[in-house]
């Protein structure tokens, strides 16, 4: 329904980008469908192996979509985020929305009722795992400050943060992990500023490789060096819990790579025509709520449930990713038309109440700068 870079016009987006944008949506619906196929996340991956060859074809998979959630704080912060209140009410309101009617779909579908705690303790396990949407509402609602640090950073200063804070967010923090500086492999608020900053410098001083080949080279051999570590970790070291988190979102190589993934598109010219640009503005639009859906985890389970058993790859590596590819694009596709259905339905509403309320928020707010002045 509405789109994470609220910082661009939808007039003015950029193709290249847009087409990132959901090129990575589908990347995380090929990483979700990967990890519960493969049991390879870490909440499920257990010390037996029963397949290594299947389970290194999930880490090698894995390798290459893992940067999605990285390039999306990236491009945020390339573009600049401008602060819009009513496009942080209607992301919220969306979240609500979604996850009030696919609860009680899944009431109605498995015949079962639940009490008052229960629902309020699946509410907030689904805040939990739509961590990305309430990091991202946060750096909106910082992204005036985050913006006016990268204005005024000179590009000695500019250098330096890169360095230091790849050095102490991406390599020591992935090594050895502090609680008490709350990285959390990725998953959290300072990662989130952190690669807002890398974007909005990059766009400023563009930093890093230059050129298509360079970046694509780049991205290449950053994702086979940690499929590669993550198989070393496997069969070598016998330690399966490091070779999953291998792929957490800190890791530096993870880093390096969703910097030239990123690069790489704003280095891709596309050919402009009428009908490709509604088709990738169409799709690109839909990419947060695609991303909401699959944190549902009744829905999205049930929805697997279909996928997994019905076709027969006997372990044969290429069927197996035509197998992964497809099934993820179904659910690509199938998330992309429920959001357009419901749009139909709600957009006017959501529109109206987001109105409504960011112009009552922006009233308290006036009348507390005032009061503090």
């Amino acid at each position: 329904m509405i789109a994470t870079n609220n910082s661009i016009d939808i007039k003015k987006r950029q193709l290249n980008i847009e087409l990132l944008r959901i090129i990575c949506s589908i990347f995380i619906c090929i990483h979700h469908f990967t990890i519960n196929k493969y049991n390879i996340s870490p909440a499920n991956f257990n010390n037996e192996i029963s397949n290594l060859k299947l389970t290194s074809l999930a880490f090698f998979i894995n390798s290459f979509v893992i940067i999605s959630v990285n390039v999306y704080f990236l491009i945020s912060g390339y573009f600049g985020i401008k602060l819009n209140i009513k496009k942080i009410i209607s992301l919220i309101l969306n979240v609500i929305f979604y996850f009030v009617i696919f609860y009680f779909l899944d009431i109605l579908l498995n015949y079962r009722t639940i009490s008052a705690n229960e629902y309020i303790y699946n509410f907030k396990n689904c805040l939990r795992t739509t961590w990305y949407i309430y990091v991202y509402i946060i750096i909106v609602l910082l992204s005036p400050i985050l913006n006016k640090i990268v204005e005024n950073l000179n590009k000695q200063i500019a250098k330096y943060i890169i360095i230091i804070t790849f050095i102490f967010f991406s390599t020591i923090m992935f090594i050895n992990p502090l609680n008490s500086i709350g990285i959390n492999g990725g998953y959290s608020l300072i990662s989130g500023i952190y690669l807002y900053l890398i974007g909005a410098i990059i766009k400023k001083y563009d930093f890093f490789a230059k050129g298509k080949k360079n970046n694509l080279i780049i991205y290449l051999c950053c994702n086979i060096i940690n499929w590669l570590l993550s198989i070393f970790f496997i069969v070598i070291i016998k330690n399966k819990l490091i070779a999953v988190n291998i792929f957490l979102y800190n890791n530096p190589l993870i880093i390096l790579s969703s910097i030239s993934f990123l690069k790489l598109f704003l280095n891709i010219n596309i050919k402009e025509s009428k009908y490709s640009r509604n088709i990738i503005l169409c799709f690109s639009k839909h990419v947060v709520t695609i991303y909401i859906l699959q944190q549902f985890s009744n829905f999205t389970s049930n929805f697997y449930s279909l996928l997994l058993p019905n076709f027969v790859t006997n372990n044969i590596i290429i069927l197996e990713i035509i197998y992964v590819i497809i099934c993820s694009l179904i659910w690509f596709i199938t998330s992309f038309i429920i959001d357009c259905l419901i749009s139909l339905i709600i957009k006017n509403t959501i529109n109206i109440v987001s109105e409504k309320l960011s112009i009552k928020i922006k009233n308290i707010f006036y009348k507390i700068s005032k009061v503090i002045k």
